[in-house]
């Protein structure tokens, strides 16, 4: 990264502004990912939940007969 000032205060207070702009930015998207992920996995529990009532179903239409 090319800062102004970099051996000066200004130029400190700017780099570390950079930075703490970069990390809320990086803050948020991990925070979106968790979210999507977090949504993945109920999805992923529903579709085992209905696999397994399936599966029950059938069974039990087989031991029906």
């Amino acid at each position: 990264m090319d800062y102004p000032y970099e051996n000066t205060t200004q130029g400190t207070i700017e780099t570390l502004s950079k930075i703490e702009k970069r990390l809320k930015k990086e803050k948020q998207s991990l925070e979106e990912m968790n979210i999507k992920l977090f949504q993945l996995m109920e999805d992923i529990v529903k579709k085992k939940n209905t696999i397994n009532d399936m599966e029950n179903h059938i069974e039990w239409k087989f031991q029906l007969n």
